[in-house]
């Protein structure tokens, strides 16, 4: 009888360790009319959203795998403007901040080991990816921005400035002679005018790429595949 209590009290201790480490937070404030905020999280895992304005969209999905919490933070203050926010593994961080109108960031998905699949795509045991940075800030009307990580230690910046304006940045891994997620790979992009275009798109281990385009009309592309590339562009 003993050894059954003992046994029973045991269970119980572990299931409720485990429910311990299994804790998301989230926090929700809208001032306005028509907005939408839909969370779901899956593990350790922390969001806030603030929406200021009407027609606000914000979709925040994470799941974690490992002790460390992915954070996941959407600021928007305007009309009509949407965040969406897809994050798989353990310690990656996603911000978007949008101030005007009918602005768009995307930061999806933060994965690993090789799931470049577009967000929200399917993910397996052990596949999430970790310590991943992602922020974009968008300031006007119309800008666009979609960051995708996949791997560990990837960072990728983003910020625009003035109307109609759109940026791409893709870090992932899946290259000749490496088979795996990207990592260690970094970004920047800085972009103040109308109409302007940047791509970047780095493809293996500790690629550095940094883009300032200021004006209107800009158009830039950066491909990197490899290791310890380095691209710096500056348009006028």
């Amino acid at each position: 009888m003993n050894i059954q209590k003992t046994s029973l009290a045991i269970a119980i201790s572990i299931i409720m360790s485990s429910t311990a480490f299994a804790a998301n937070t989230s926090t929700v404030t809208q001032i306005g009319a028509s907005d939408e905020a839909t969370i779901n999280q899956t593990g350790t895992n922390a969001s806030d959203v603030d929406q200021i304005g009407s027609s606000n969209k914000a979709t925040i999905e994470q799941i974690s795998q490992g002790l460390a919490q992915n954070d996941s933070d959407v600021s928007q203050v305007g009309s009509s403007n949407e965040a969406s926010h897809y994050q798989y593994g353990s310690g990656n961080s996603a911000t978007s901040t949008q101030t005007g109108d009918s602005n768009k960031s995307t930061i999806a998905p933060q994965t690993g080991n090789g799931l470049y699949t577009g967000h929200n795509g399917p993910i397996g045991p052990n596949e999430g990816g970790s310590d991943n940075v992602a922020v974009a800030v968008q300031t006007g009307n119309s800008n666009e921005s979609t960051i995708g990580q996949n791997g560990d230690n990837n960072s990728a910046s983003v910020a625009q400035t003035g109307n109609y304006n759109k940026s791409t940045v893709a870090q992932h891994g899946n290259f000749a002679g490496w088979d795996g997620s990207g990592d260690w790979n970094y970004a920047l992009v800085a972009q103040n005018g109308n109409n302007t275009i940047s791509d970047v798109d780095q493809l293996g281990i500790s690629n550095s790429a940094t883009v300032t385009q200021t004006g209107n009309l800009h158009s830039s592309e950066v491909d990197q595949v490899g290791t310890f590339n380095v691209a710096t562009v500056n348009q006028n």
